[in-house]
């Protein structure tokens, strides 16, 4: 299926597991560029081929703000937000 995202920048907050991980590696398969996200810097989990990592605590303002920070400094640009 071709849902338009090649090229498309994504980050997918809570991505080290679960349903993230899983929208994370079918958003690669699209051809997205992947950001994954985790709370924990020390996380250890499996990542998506070529995708970037940011971690970070976003239940706060400023902690939210870290991650985006963190998410443009990957790439310059974010498409989409999970």
């Amino acid at each position: 299926m071709d849902l338009g995202l090649t090229g498309k920048t994504v980050l997918i907050t809570g991505s080290n597991r679960g349903t993230g991980w899983v929208m994370a590696n079918q958003f690669a398969a699209e051809g997205a560029r992947v950001i994954m996200h985790a709370i924990d810097a020390t996380a250890s989990y499996e990542r998506v081929p070529d995708a970037f990592s940011v971690a970070g605590d976003i239940t706060s303002t400023a902690g939210a703000e870290a991650v985006a920070t963190a998410a443009l400094a990957c790439t310059g640009a974010l498409d989409v937000l999970v």
